[in-house]
């Protein structure tokens, strides 16, 4: 959803909750049970939760945050494109 322009806000916007969503799970998991493994498949094998992944889902979000404020900023710029173009093509065809 991020190479589509149109969709790059919404999708930016829901990827940063999801991580935050997750971080939020496996800090809980790894305080109610350290040790434990946090659930992440991006490894060979279930990996243990520990500060890496925690602050590799912090930067994840950071830049999921960061894409979000840049589509809002362009999008704050560019008004409406997708309705001018609807009505250029209706005035070209009418």
């Amino acid at each position: 959803g991020l190479l589509v322009p149109r969709w790059r806000l919404r999708h930016a916007r829901a990827g940063a909750f999801v991580l935050l969503l997750f971080t939020v799970a496996m800090a809980i998991n790894h305080f109610a049970a350290p040790g434990s493994d946090c659930g992440c498949w991006f490894s060979l094998t279930l990996a243990r939760g520990t500060g890496a992944h925690f602050a590799f889902n912090l930067l994840l979000i950071a830049l999921s945050i960061t894409v979000w404020l840049d589509a809002r900023k362009m999008a704050a710029q560019s008004p409406n494109t997708h309705s001018r173009r609807h009505s250029a093509v209706e005035e070209t065809s009418g």
